[in-house]
């Protein structure tokens, strides 16, 4: 379980963010073109995690994450049953993120999660003084979910 502790800070972290963003927000009002625009970068960014969790997984990033913590890996069926719920659920959300307000927290979490990605990925290369898993594709997640973060911003209101 200790393997795991590094991903589920910054994951809570992550879901605290989302779940405040989904429930102080209002999503009713959205403006088609706002909620269009949302839709299509969620679409955008849900693609390009699935490029950077298949680079993650060929390129072992269970264990490097392991190893800068000195802790024993997670097993790569939890990492790929855990990618792939994810992975599932912002697909479903992108057919429901005006309907749904699970689908409003995935986006979120893609968002949120995806800026973290783009940070933490170029920061553990550094500390590991090489390549790390999933590095090439991170910043790419990054600028996208910070995109998607903007849009999700955009097609919602502050609650009164």
């Amino acid at each position: 379980m200790q393997s795991l502790l590094p991903s589920i800070v910054v994951l809570s972290i992550a879901a605290g963010v989302s779940v405040w963003l989904t429930i102080s927000r209002d999503y009713r009002k959205s403006d088609l073109l706002s909620s269009k625009n949302a839709v299509t970068w969620l679409s955008l960014a849900t693609g390009i995690q699935i490029i950077h969790f298949l680079e993650e997984y060929l390129t072992g990033f269970p264990n490097s994450l392991a190893e800068v913590f000195g802790l024993e890996p997670m097993s790569d069926a939890f990492f790929l049953a855990f990618n792939l719920s994810w992975i599932t659920a912002w697909i479903w959300s992108i057919f429901n993120l005006e309907k749904s307000r699970f689908a409003v927290f995935a986006a979120w979490f893609l968002a949120v999660a995806g800026v973290a990605n783009g940070i933490l990925h170029p920061l553990l290369a550094l500390v590991s003084t090489s390549y790390f898993p999933g590095l090439i594709s991170s910043s790419f997640v990054g600028v996208t979910c910070f995109v998607l973060t903007r849009k999700l911003v955009a097609m919602s209101s502050t609650l009164k």
